[in-house]
């Protein structure tokens, strides 16, 4: 299991370091909530399955304000991507997937989800 430096959001990630398809942790800098994805190509293209968040905590679970896309052939969500630019490559996945985290903490917080880049 890889696990992303914590809160890095307002850190340099060295993302080359994460090169392999598996487990990832993430604990946001804020909340310091934890997340945890599994990465998986699928066609060409590198999903982000989560597999571990925290709850909603009353907040809509609705997949457009959540990013979140429902796999139901897993039976699983996977983090929302730009579909004109998805993540290809394990690197360009775990930039996505630190985005995501930060920007569902604040969905948690605030009621608005805020992406920012790491």
């Amino acid at each position: 299991m890889q696990q992303l430096e914590s809160g890095s959001i307002n850190q340099r990630i060295n993302f080359a370091a994460f090169q392999h398809e598996g487990e990832y942790d993430y604990t946001t800098k804020r909340s310091g909530f934890v997340f945890k994805f599994i990465l998986q190509k699928v066609s060409g293209v590198v999903r982000i399955y989560i597999t571990q968040q925290p709850s909603y905590a009353g907040r809509s679970e609705n997949l457009h304000e959540t990013h979140r896309i429902k796999d139901s052939e897993r039976n699983a969500y996977f983090v929302c991507t730009d579909p004109n630019n998805p993540p290809t490559n394990i690197q360009d996945a775990c930039t996505w997937l630190v985005m995501w985290a930060e920007g569902t903490d604040a969905y948690i917080r605030t009621g608005e989800f805020i992406q920012v880049a790491p």
